[in-house]
């Protein structure tokens, strides 16, 4: 039996280099499919970043805005409290000197009101 003549192996070669290069543009084209889908995903990325910051910078602006809240009411709110001490301190006081012969009797305060 005789070997493959040369034309035949010359058809297996140019057979198989076909077959290659088909494979080789199938792999082209997925490398070229990956590249576009990881630049999708560098964009996506970045505009979550941008809105992580956004966020954060919310979260700052409403922490500050508390706490200049609270540093605005917190020094009237103490101011109003005093106040309302020493007019029931002088109330009491004046009821108390007012009647000598009876001790002053005021219900007591409700609580939750």
């Amino acid at each position: 039996m005789a070997g493959p003549t040369r034309e035949e192996i010359d058809a297996k070669i140019a057979a198989a280099e076909a077959r290659g290069d088909t494979k080789l543009k199938g792999l082209e084209g997925k490398i070229d499919l990956l590249i576009q889908t990881l630049g999708e995903v560098r964009n996506d990325n970045r505009s979550l970043k941008t809105n992580i910051w956004t966020v954060c910078a919310i979260i700052v602006a409403a922490i500050v805005g508390v706490a200049g809240i609270i540093a605005a009411v917190v020094p009237f709110a103490f101011q109003t409290g005093i106040q309302f001490k020493d007019l029931t301190d002088q109330a009491i006081a004046t009821r108390s000197s007012g009647s000598t012969s009876q001790p002053s009797q005021t219900p007591p305060a409700k609580q939750g009101q």
